[in-house]
């Protein structure tokens, strides 16, 4: 196995992977089932939370409510240069 992290333990991931990417129930993954498993770990529920605030949907946000996050939560301050 891979090593992914000192702090990943690899009978958390398996049970993990069975539990949600082994739709078929067959205890094993295929690739498809794989590339479910690898969907599930690299998901972020605060960066959807944070994206559904700005946007009212997860799936994209406008650039100005990005540049008003920026500024008012973020406090990054815009200097532009002529």
């Amino acid at each position: 196995m891979l090593q992914l992290s000192d702090q990943i333990d690899p009978t958390f991931l398996l049970s993990y992977g069975n539990q949600r990417a082994d739709i078929h129930k067959r205890g094993f993954l295929d690739f498809s089932d794989f590339q479910v498993f690898v969907k599930y770990l690299r998901r972020r529920p605060e960066v959807e939370d944070l994206m559904r605030s700005l946007s009212g949907s997860s799936e994209s946000v406008n650039p100005v409510a990005f540049k008003t996050f920026l500024r008012k939560t973020q406090m990054v301050r815009f200097y532009i240069f002529s």
